[in-house]
């Protein structure tokens, strides 16, 4: 899978549960939308997060 900036994004997403790594991505829109904590395993923010 690679680490921090080597981890490629595809793999990253297929280590979840798509349940899974879209709670991951709402939350991660909510706590962190800039994407300051992008080391290990990068789960970036969702683009939207829904009411």
């Amino acid at each position: 899978m690679g680490h921090g900036d080597h981890a490629a994004p595809e793999r990253v997403r297929i280590a979840y549960r798509a349940p899974d790594h879209e709670r991951l991505t709402a939350l991660k829109a909510v706590h962190d939308p800039h994407n300051t904590f992008r080391a290990n395993y990068n789960i970036p923010p969702a683009r939207s997060v829904g009411a």
